[in-house]
Parts: structure tokens; C-alpha cells; sequence
């Protein structure tokens, strides 16, 4: 800052020389009345070591000398000190720079003292609540006065954080509101709050404003204008006998602290108020400020400050609010002398204007410069906060001399901490390997470009990060920029998992078209001689087998299918509750009788769009890993719950254990598909992908969450229906009896399309026997061309949806314009979007899924043509 030029004229300068020896001399004392006069004094809180002093100068006769018989008033939660002072409830009273807003509002009120040179408000924090300054408290809860805090109010408006941002709760003065959780900020004395949290065992942390530049006062001494007014010697001896009890007080804290607990506050701990008094020596200084100090410059810098808060107009005025009491006159001998002192100064005034007079051009010309350079310096320094991301510069001993502010407030290091560190200690394993490589070739080329994580005090970030060499003066240096790239890698990873997935389900789909077909001939045909009571033992065990490996078989498509999301859903109204209970008996058989299954049905809604199958799958996959998670037993609890998050309605599964729970290391992985911990042989590593895949079809959501040693759970989220019906326990398809006789209207004529011939021959020789008559074709077109030419309505049309040259659909449509009362039944592997949308089937539509059995095939013709 420049310096303002230095006006000397000798007339003004002994004029003021004598007006403050003058004013500095008292001529007499007037005596303390014979009666003591009564007065109060109010606090703001309840009795603490907080109000030492003035328990100090009552019990040390402080006040009696000063001819004063003070009460001291207790205060309580809300208390405004200025209204109990103007009604005349009290004489003085200790309250919060705040006052000088009461004042404005045109309360006569006088400011006499500052017993704390610094606040004591502070915010405090849990530790592991992860907040380290005032910007990471937008969303949060804070707990604030609501007339007061105005140094932490002040503190968010300095740092740009708008307090509209935050949840702000009104002050309870419960410091288990911070404790339980309830607030994630919580406004306190710095006197007493830490005891607390730590007597609770709670680690903490602390924001104060005067790390960020806001410095008030605490716990001033305030009266009234009237009593300075009417009363000005009974003022200035309250207050001279207050500061000195603040003296003995500050200097006999324990002598203090056994007054305070034998009659004021016996219920007060004395550790509380031994860490109390100590707490206090910070705040008041008085080994190096006077106490009661106050300065009228840090005054206005409070109401500026109260201003940009806007609590204070731009015209508010401190005049009349800060107490000067009147001097007495000087004795004539001391007068005398201080008129010979100022001849003598005079003299030797002149002999310094004179050096002044010569010295002024060149002070004018350091000032000029010196401001130049604070500008220049400031100018930068501004250039530098507005990037974006850290910025920083380094010398050639890899000492940090210049960094911007975000590297403060992003790595949640103290200024301290920052300049202690080099380049690597900002970096660990593999991480500072790769910076230090990344400084050998800025050595050597002048410039580097490296992506690292970063260790700050909240963990490791992934940045990028660009630097440069340079000289100045001579002197090499190195600046560079910082950029976190948290946000890029994590869409860069998704974009991995959703190519991966993508390309995935490409495969699903040849593979499940074509295996299908193939696996159509072994489960049915394996079917059709299992049928036949006269088979030989030996050949039904062997024919059991190949069935046994065609249905592992179809149940491994179907997985790779679910987890990839072509799997072909067939949803309706659900009653997940009437699900889960079906699956109960199942499930114990299962899991065996080590395992405990508990079930809490708490949702008030269970219906769900869904597809049982699909859904029993879930949780049959889950409960099957869990039972692996508890190999000596352990318990398998199933709860749901109905939660109303981001506007809708979704039905909460929690499928958990007791188990060994899963390794942090691999949590990231366990739904990838083919990904397994288990030893060879016991599983597919298909298993959790292929729940993924089914609630990501349902348009739901899974989480884990999971700790080693105590077990496992997954939460999943599907959306509600509104459709509150009982849901049927199980489709006519499901429960096909593959010994029931069926019977069909006779002479049925049926069309056989499907371009494998395996799967053709082995619906013609199931059909066949039933009486039907079967006219099969290899393509839609040549099926299309024997419909318009037959002689015979068509009852039945049976075809695969994807074909070359024509599909299911487009041939169904183009026969039913021929025979209008033609029923339809679909058959597939694999669908694409032809007939499914989303992973569900289209309404209306009659589809029976490859491999195909005949007891299923017969089952659902049955249904079509006879209901």
C-alpha cells in the first residue's frame, strides 16, 4: 500500500504534543461515594470461567472499593443483552460485536472493553465427515443463531460461499446434535466445545474464521448511553475495577475456578474449566495486549464487514459508540513543566523538519514504487485464483515459492503443510515414481506432460498435469498446472464397460441364435425316448445324462443372454412379497439347514412390472452366493421396503449375510461377467452378472455393500406398479405336465417355419402324433407362397422370428390377411427388437422360447387352440 505523504508544520504538531500531555495528566480523582451504589451486570451465558474477571472483582472487594454493590445477572439461551440493559433490567452487559448492528438500529448502547482480542467462534466438524473448509459445506446442515455468528456468516460471504445454499438449523446449544449426526456443522466457543467432543470421544475438526481473514472481537463490555450520561464516574469505576479483576483472574485461574464451582456453577466439571481457562489465554492475549483493549480501526473493519454481509447500511457511523471518558484537568506544576518540555521540543522539531523537508521526495518515491509492485503483485496473484484446477511454482531446490489458492482449498493442507512439501512428497508409490520420471524429462526438454494421483489430505485424485522450465534473474524455475481428471477417467471407464458389454451382447446373440437351434434337437428329442416307458435302464441313465447337459446347456445361454440384457422378458404385475414366501421351502432345501433364512416384508407396496421368472433367478443367485459366503453357517435375511426416491416409487430387495464378506480390492469387479473367486469347478463367474443384467432390464438399480468379517448385502431398486392385485403364483407354461395327454381339434392344419432343420423335424414329429396335419418350410417366403394356394384354412402358425428375406412377424401378418382366425405362436432364441422392446415381450404376442421341449410346445399349441 502506498504510504501518505507525511504533512509536518511545527504550530499543529506542539499543539497536539501539549493537548495529549495535556489530556494524559488527571488534576484530581473524585473519591468513591460513602454508599455503595447498586448496579447489574448481565452475561450472555450461563456462569463459566467465561465471566472470570467480574467474579474476580466482587469476590476480591474490587467493586466495594470502587464504592459499587454489583449483582451479576445470569444469561440463557436467546438472551438479547441490549433489550435487558434499555429496560432497565441491567446497568452493563457482555455481549458480541453484534452490538454495533443493535446500535445502527438506533439502541443507545456504548462498547467499554474487548476482554477476547480474537472471537471465539468457531464451526466444528466431525473428522470423518470429510469437510475441510467452508466451500464443501454447500448442501450441508449447519447449525447457526439466528441473530448472531456473524463472523462465521462473515467468513462464507469472504470465501464466495452463499449461505442460501445451505441447510441452515436453528441453535439448539446440543452438542449431540453434531455428535449423532443430525447437523454437519455446528457453531461454538472454542473455550469449551472441543472439551466436550473430546470427554465424548469424538475426533473433530475445527473451521475458524480467522483462518480465512475474519478477526472480531469477543465478549465486549457493554452499557448504556444513558448511564454514561448520568453516571459517567460510576462507569469509569466499573470498569476499571472489571479489567483489573480480569487481571487477577487471568493470573490466578485456579483460585477462580474453586469460586466459580462453590458459588455460581457447582455442577461444572473443574476440567472443564481448567481447559476453559487455558482456551481463554489464546483468545485475550494478555501477556502482550492489555485487556479491555480496543481499537477504533478494527472497529470499522467490523462494520464493513457487517455492511458486505448487509446487516449494516453503507452510512452506518461508529460515533458515540465506543466509550472515551472525560479527562480531568492538569496540576499547575505539571503544567508548567510540560510547557518548558514542548519549548525544548520545538527546537527540536525545526531541526527535523528540516531532514523531513529533504527526505520527502524520496519517501514519495518508495512509496510509489512499493505500490506499484503490491498492485503488480496482487494483479497476479488474481490471475492465478481464477484458473482452473492447482497452480504452482517451484525453484530449482524444489522449494515451493508461488501457488494459487485452490491448491489450499483442494488439498485441505494448512499454508505450513503446503510449503513444506517438495514435489514428490505430494505423490506415493507408483504415483511419485511417475512424477519423478516426469521431472527428469522436464530436466531435459524444458517441459512435461504427465497424468498422476495426487495425494491430498482427503485421498488420492487423479490430475493431469502440464509444466514448463523458465529463468528470471538468472535463476531456473518451474511452473505448472494441475487438472482433475476424476470425472474423465470415470466416463472413460464406463465407456470401457459399455463397448465390453456391447460387444458382449453381440456374441449372446449369434450364440444363443445358433446353440439354441441345436439344443432344441438334443433336449427334445432327449424328451421324446424318455418318454418311452420301454427303454432300456441303462440307455434311460444315458439319455438322462445328455438331457442333464442340454438343460446346463440352455441355462448357461440364458445366463450369458440375461447378463448381456438380450434376455427376452415376459412382464406383468408382480406380488414380490407372494414370490419370496413361495420360494421359502425352495430356498431351505437349497441352502441347506446351516443356513437361517429371515424375512422382513415391511413394503407397503410389493407390486413390481416384472418377469417371476427372472425375479426368482435374482434371488436364487444371491441367496446361493450367500450360502457360499457362510460355509459354517451363518443367517440369509431377505427384507423389502417401499422408498419414494427421485420422484417415483421403487420397491427396495435386500438380500444379505454373515459371511466372510468381500474383499475391498475386488468389489469393483464382481459383477463382471466371467469374473469368479471361487476354485474351478464351483462356479461359472455368471452368476452376479447375470442378476445385473436382469435388473438393469427391469429398469432397476443394484448396489453392494459389503465389510470383511461381518458380510454382505445387495441392495436392489425396482420400480413400483400401480397395479396392487394379487399376481398368479405361476404361468399354465410353467407348470406343463410332460404326462399329460393333450388333445387337439382334429385335422388342425399347422405351418412349420424355421430356417434349421433339426428344430422343423423335431416340431413335425411331436405334432404329428396328436393328429395334426404339419406343412413345414424352410423360409417365410415359400411358407407365404403355399398359404395363398391351399386348399385348407391355415389353423396354426408356428415360426421363428428371424429369418433372411421375410421375418416372423412381417409372414404372421401377410397369412393372417389370408385366414383372419389364424393363431400365431413365436419361437426364438434370440429376437433382436422384433418382437421385444426394451427386453419386453410385446403385448399380444404368443412366443415360446428355444430350446424347445415337446411337453412345453404341446402345452402352449393347447393353450391356443383350446384354451
Amino acid at each position: 500500500m502506498r504510504s501518505p505523504p507525511i504533512q509536518h508544520h511545527s504550530p499543529c504538531l506542539l499543539y497536539l504534543l501539549v493537548s495529549l500531555l495535556y489530556l494524559a495528566f488527571p488534576t484530581s480523582s473524585r473519591p468513591a461515594p460513602d454508599k455503595p451504589e447498586r448496579v447489574v451486570l448481565q452475561l450472555k451465558w450461563k456462569h463459566q470461567f467465561q465471566f472470570a474477571g467480574y467474579y474476580a472483582a466482587l469476590a476480591k472487594g474490587y467493586y466495594r472499593d470502587a464504592g459499587l454493590h454489583v449483582h451479576i445477572r445470569e444469561g440463557w439461551p436467546g438472551i438479547q443483552v441490549a433489550d435487558e440493559m434499555l429496560a432497565g433490567h441491567a446497568d452493563f452487559g457482555v455481549d458480541m460485536p453484534n452490538m454495533l448492528i443493535e446500535y445502527q438500529k438506533g439502541k443507545p448502547i456504548v462498547a467499554l472493553a474487548a476482554i477476547f482480542q480474537h472471537s471465539p467462534e468457531a464451526l466444528f466438524l466431525r473428522k470423518d465427515s470429510n469437510i475441510h473448509n467452508p466451500q464443501q459445506l454447500i448442501g450441508k446442515k449447519v447449525m447457526l443463531r439466528p441473530h448472531g455468528n456473524a463472523e462465521i456468516k462473515a467468513m462464507f460471504l469472504h470465501e464466495g460461499v452463499d449461505i442460501s445454499r445451505m441447510t441452515i438449523v436453528k441453535h439448539t446449544w446440543d452438542i449431540r446434535d453434531l455428535v449423532e449426526g443430525r447437523v454437519d456443522a455446528f457453531a461454538g466457543y472454542l473455550t469449551d466445545r472441543p472439551f466436550m467432543l473430546q470427554q465424548m470421544g469424538v475426533e473433530y475438526q475445527v473451521i475458524k474464521p480467522i483462518s480465512y481473514g475474519i478477526d472480531f472481537y469477543g465478549d465486549c463490555l457493554f452499557t448504556t448511553k444513558k448511564q454514561v450520561t448520568n453516571h459517567p464516574e460510576r462507569v469509569k469505576r466499573f470498569l476499571k475495577a472489571s479489567l483489573k479483576g480480569w487481571e487477577y483472574a487471568m493470573a490466578h485461574p485456579d483460585e477462580i475456578i474453586d469460586l466459580i464451582r462453590s458459588q455460581y456453577n457447582r455442577n461444572l466439571p473443574r476440567k472443564v474449566l481448567e481447559f476453559e481457562a487455558q482456551a481463554m489465554q489464546q483468545l485475550m492475549l494478555p501477556k502482550f495486549i492489555e485487556i479491555g483493549h480496543m481499537n477504533p480501526g478494527r472497529w470499522r473493519h467490523i462494520g464493513k464487514t457487517f455492511v458486505s454481509l448487509g446487516m449494516l447500511p453503507p452510512n452506518w457511523s461508529l460515533d458515540g459508540f465506543l466509550y472515551q471518558p472525560k479527562g480531568p484537568g492538569i496540576p499547575p506544576h505539571w503544567r508548567r513543566m510540560i510547557q518548558f518540555s514542548a519549548i525544548g521540543f520545538v527546537v527540536l522539531l525545526g531541526v527535523l523538519i528540516l531532514f523531513i523537508f529533504f527526505n520527502r521526495q524520496l519517501k514519495r518515491m518508495v512509496a510509489k514504487r512499493t505500490c506499484e509492485l503490491e498492485e503488480e503483485r496482487r494483479f497476479i496473484h488474481s490471475i492465478f485464483d481464477i484458473l482452473p484446477g492447482v497452480f504452482y511454482v517451484f525453484d530449482d531446490h524444489n522449494q515451493l515459492i508461488l501457488y494459487n489458492e485452490n491448491l489450499k482449498k483442494l488439498s485441505g493442507f494448512s499454508e505450513d503443510e503446503i510449503l513444506q512439501r517438495t514435489p514428490e512428497d505430494w505423490f506415493e508409490g507408483e504415483d511419485r515414481e511417475i512424477m519423478n520420471r516426469a521431472i527428469r524429462e522436464l530436466e531435459r526438454t524444458g517441459k512435461t506432460y504427465v497424468e498422476a494421483q495426487i495425494s491430498f489430505s482427503s485421498g488420492k485424485v487423479p490430475y493431469s498435469f502440464a509444466a514448463t522450465r523458465f529463468e528470471r534473474e538468472g535463476k531456473p524455475y518451474w511452473a505448472g498446472i494441475g487438472l482433475d481428471i476424476s470425472r474423465i477417467k470415470k466416463l472413460e471407464h464406463q465407456l470401457q464397460q459399455s463397448q465390453k458389454m456391447e460387444a458382449i451382447g453381440k456374441l449372446a446373440g449369434g450364440i444363443a441364435h445358433d446353440l439354441n437351434n441345436v439344443l432344441t434337437s438334443i433336449l427334445g428329442y432327449s424328451e421324446m425316448l424318455l418318454a418311452d416307458h420301454n427303454l432300456p435302464a441303462d440307455i434311460r441313465r444315458k439319455i438322462n445324462i445328455i438331457f442333464s447337459a442340454g438343460e446346463r446347456s440352455a441355462n448357461l445361454v440364458r445366463q450369458i443372454l440375461a447378463f448381456s440384457r438380450k434376455q427376452i422378458l415376459q412382464k406383468k404385475p408382480e406380488n414380490l412379497h407372494l414370490i419370496i414366501e413361495e420360494m421359502n421351502k425352495m430356498l431351505a432345501r437349497t441352502l441347506g439347514e446351516h443356513i437361517r433364512i429371515h424375512t422382513a416384508l415391511n413394503a407397503s407396496n410389493p407390486m413390481i412390472n416384472a418377469d417371476r421368472t427372472q425375479i426368482e433367478q435374482v434371488i436364487l443367485n444371491l441367496a446361493v452366493n450367500a450360502r457360499d459366503a457362510m460355509p459354517k453357517g451363518g443367517t440369509l435375511t431377505i427384507e423389502t421396503e417401499t422408498l419414494t426416491k427421485e420422484g417415483g416409487s421403487f420397491l427396495l430387495l435386500a438380500i444379505s449375510d454373515t459371511g466372510h464378506g468381500i474383499p475391498s480390492a475386488i468389489r469393483d469387479r464382481i459383477f463382471e461377467p466371467f469374473f469368479t473367486t471361487k476354485e474351478v469347478g464351483r462356479g461359472t463367474g455368471l452368476g452376479l452378472s447375470t442378476v445385473y443384467g436382469i435388473i438393469e432390464q427391469h429398469q432397476g438399480r443394484i448396489h453392494l455393500y459389503s465389510e470383511e468379517g461381518k458380510g454382505t448385502v445387495f441392495k436392489i431398486y425396482l420400480p413400483t406398479c400401480k397395479n396392487r392385485q394379487e399376481a398368479s403364483t405361476a404361468t399354465p407354461a410353467e407348470n406343463a405336465d410332460p404326462r399329460k395327454v393333450l388333445s387337439f381339434p382334429s385335422n388342425t392344419h399347422v405351418i412349420v417355419v424355421d430356417d434349421d432343420t433339426s428344430v422343423r423335424s423335431l416340431i413335425i414329429d411331436t405334432l404329428v402324433p396328436h393328429g395334426t396335419i404339419c406343412h413345414e418350410f424352410a423360409s417365410a417366403m415359400d411358407a407365404l407362397s403355399f398359404a395363398k394356394r391351399a386348399d385348407s384354412p391355415c389353423d396354426l402358425l408356428i415360426t421363428d422370428v428371424v429369418m433372411p428375406e421375410m421375418n416372423g412377424p412381417e409372414l404372421a401378418k401377410e397369412i393372417k390377411r389370408l385366414y383372419s382366425q389364424v393363431q400365431v405362436l413365436y419361437m426364438s432364441g434370440y429376437t433382436e427388437n422384433t418382437i421385444v422392446h426394451h427386453g419386453t415381450l410385446d403385448r399380444d404376442i404368443n412366443f415360446i422360447s428355444k430350446p424347445i421341449t415337446p411337453s412345453l410346445l404341446l402345452t402352449r399349441i393347447h393353450q391356443l387352440l383350446v384354451g
